[in-house]
């Protein structure tokens, strides 16, 4: 077991960070004045850059004065940045002296940091007595990492009598708090039968919680379990899975273990092995090698493999383009259910690419990976749907489809039902809900959808006319270069504030966008303006083509 407690970095995520809601001007005034609380937010704002320019000197300068008040939090993170040496000359001394202050007055992070410092023997003689006191002092408040490290103290001896029945209390009690490593130090008491029971199943099961928690070794353990059938049915697949998320965080063992399965023909680890072949994770990068597995996975029939080679095919990427193979692949996949593939395979009869070009194929393929949650065949649906709106039913399926992604906030979904809604009610036309899904597309920044409830607002069409939103939603869509938004924010300038000059300035930028049609409303105008005025209003385009806009 690695007795290594690594020191707890949480630089710049206390509460206080934002806790006044005052401009900087008033935090600095406070600051000034010693109020510890400013000094502190005022050295974190110039940690993070909030509100001020990043200056590192300022910001210990901050913290320092706050510290020196007594300021709990400054403290702490001032100790931080000595013992890592950031902004400051690395000083570990100091930092201890800093969360010697902080642990002083009950802080459990700087209680915890200080018992590290005394047990590796950092910045401070090595003393496993004051190292346990610390660890005890935070833990009595719940600190997991420090009750855990008590455990670990009850195994060593260090700072304590020996007493594994003691550590296992102390791992169960930070395991319970949710901490990871403490849930498979519970693991490997079990598995060795240290101060419990012997218990392979109650160990895998104690894995499996630190793994489910993101604990890298936990992980790599329960690879172990499942490959040795160790505490759990032995499952090759099972134990591919774990080594892999492991093997993706660099890890060389767990590459060696999924070479190790592969080469017994285990399908999910040829597949997780060409990942990491074709990403360099764990191991050199190598193409042609992550192919190979790849294949020989997809020939067992392992859906994911299928998909991952079909869309190799498609791209190009590791193999000579092949559509025909790609929809080869797409369909063996698709036909186990794998959901991306059955997207993909709709986008190929759609476009006859690899197979005959059949729309109803498209839309059986993707409704069955609509059906799984693709957000991206929802949308295909709708488009389908959409375009042959004039066979009936189908602007009520568009509309189904489409509606499920505007829910979770698709903002092109949202602008496509209120585009629907524009082409539904009695006389055609369903305003009220049409103008209400405009504008959740418009708060999101979709510019067409402004430019709509612009006109919306501008003719009073399904909402009470305003003058001062039309021209809002008019200049957000204009300044995203909406051709639409650019002519009618021109025309309001002429008609509504009687600028020709602006006016003049953003319906010449639509043309040069396209708009040529209205070349003839810029001679129009260039009648009723002298030759300064067309000078300055073409000036005025530029800047505007160049996203230098005035308000």
């Amino acid at each position: 077991m690695d007795m290594k407690k690594l020191l707890v970095v949480a630089i710049f995520s206390m509460a206080g960070c934002f806790a006044y809601a005052a401009d900087i001007s008033g935090i600095k005034s406070k600051a000034d004045s010693g109020d510890s609380e400013a000094q502190y937010n005022l050295a974190v704002r110039y940690a993070k850059g909030d509100g001020v320019k990043k200056n590192p000197s300022e910001m210990i300068k901050w913290y320092k004065k706050a510290a020196q008040q007594g300021h709990i939090k400054a403290q702490f993170e001032l100790g931080l940045l000595y013992y890592f040496g950031n902004a400051v000359e690395r000083d570990l001394s100091e930092a201890v002296k800093l969360w010697r202050k902080a642990a002083e007055q009950g802080y459990d992070e700087a209680q915890y940091n200080l018992g590290v410092c005394y047990e590796n023997g950092n910045g401070v003689k090595s003393d496993y007595n004051e190292a346990f006191k610390w660890y005890k002092k935070a833990a009595d408040q719940k600190h997991p990492s420090s009750i855990n490290a008590l455990g670990l103290c009850y195994i060593t001896g260090r700072g304590v009598n020996k007493n594994l029945q003691k550590a296992v209390e102390y791992f169960m009690a930070a395991a319970e708090l949710g901490y990871a490593e403490s849930m498979f130090n519970v693991g490997i008491s079990y598995d060795n039968g240290n101060g419990v029971k012997k218990d392979e199943k109650e160990a895998a099961k104690w894995y499996m919680k630190s793994a489910e928690n993101g604990y890298l070794k936990g992980q790599y353990v329960m690879g172990m379990c499942y490959e040795n059938g160790s505490g759990v049915e032995q499952n090759f697949a099972e134990a591919a899975k774990w080594y892999a998320i492991v093997a993706k965080e660099g890890v060389p063992a767990a590459v060696k273990k999924l070479l190790g399965l592969a080469n017994k023909n285990v399908a999910e680890a040829q597949y997780e092995l060409s990942v990491c072949y074709n990403r360099g994770l764990g191991v050199k990068m190598d193409t042609a090698e992550a192919l190979k597995w790849l294949k020989k996975s997809a020939e067992q029939g392992y859906a994911e493999a299928q998909f991952s080679l079909g869309l190799n095919y498609y791209t190009g990427r590791t193999v000579e383009r092949n559509w025909t193979e790609a929809v080869k692949w797409y369909r063996k996949a698709a036909e186990q259910g794998n959901m991306q593939a059955q997207q993909n395979l709709g986008v190929c009869y759609y476009k006859g690419r690899g197979v005959k070009e059949n729309p109803s194929e498209a839309v059986k393929w993707w409704r069955k990976a609509a059906e799984q949650g693709s957000l991206e065949s929802m949308y295909n649906l709708g488009i389908y749907y959409y375009e042959n709106k004039d066979i009936k039913g189908n602007l009520k399926e568009a509309m189904k489809w489409w509606r499920k992604l505007a829910e979770r906030d698709d903002v092109e979904a949202q602008f496509k039902m209120g585009m629907c809604y524009m082409e539904s009610g009695k006389d055609g036309v369903n305003l009220s809900e049409a103008i209400r899904w405009f504008g959740k597309a418009a708060e999101q920044g979709h510019a067409e959808a402004q430019y709509n409830l612009g006109m919306c607002y501008y003719s009073g069409n399904g909402v009470e006319r305003d003058l001062k939103k039309a021209e809002k939603l008019y200049r957000a869509a204009a300044e995203q270069g909406n051709v639409g938004g650019q002519c009618n924010l021109g025309l309001y300038y002429i008609q509504e504030k009687r600028d020709n000059v602006r006016g003049y300035a953003w319906i010449l930028l639509s043309v040069k966008n396209g708009l040529e049609d209205l070349t003839s409303k810029l001679a129009e105008l260039e009648k009723q303006m002298d030759k300064g005025e067309i000078e300055r209003a073409k000036k005025l385009a530029e800047e505007y083509s160049k996203g230098n806009f005035d308000k």
